[in-house]
């Protein structure tokens, strides 16, 4: 849909005999992102569009599309049925990730507990500290 509305703008544009940098400034927009309209990047916003339109002289109308063909729907109905296909299929892989995470999990659990290094060496330092406060003691007493 945007492709339509992208080569619309354009031809309205050139037919109008300006350059984007002119409609732009007309339209109240960056000349880059008339330059992105037009190429069909990124989406468009109905103000912005008006703007546009109103610097080109035109309306914004709404012009139904013609019923979609048998064809395509049957079509479409195709890839819905290998996308549930491809869904069915896809269903153990999720469980076996289920089961490899629990098992992860499990791991890092017995690895949650330990000490961090900071805590180790503050506790080597407190150990130290009771050694020789005992040891002053050892040797204060008859």
């Amino acid at each position: 849909m945007l492709g339509d509305v992208s080569a619309q703008l354009r031809a309205l544009r050139a037919a109008r005999g300006l350059t984007q940098k002119n409609l732009a400034l007309l339209a109240g927009i960056s000349q880059q992102h008339v330059s992105h309209l037009e190429q069909g990047m990124g989406g468009v916003e109905l103000a912005t569009l008006r703007k546009l339109l109103d610097a080109l002289g035109q309306e914004l109308a709404f012009v139904p599309r013609a019923p979609t063909p048998a064809a395509a729907l049957a079509a479409r109905a195709r890839q819905w049925d290998r996308l549930a296909v491809w869904e069915a299929a896809r269903a153990p892989v999720s469980e076996s990730l289920a089961q490899a995470g629990a098992l992860a999990d499990f791991f890092l659990s017995r690895h949650a507990a330990r000490p961090t290094q900071p805590e180790l060496r503050a506790h080597a330092q407190r150990l130290r500290l009771w050694r020789e406060r005992l040891a002053r003691i050892r040797t204060a007493a008859p």
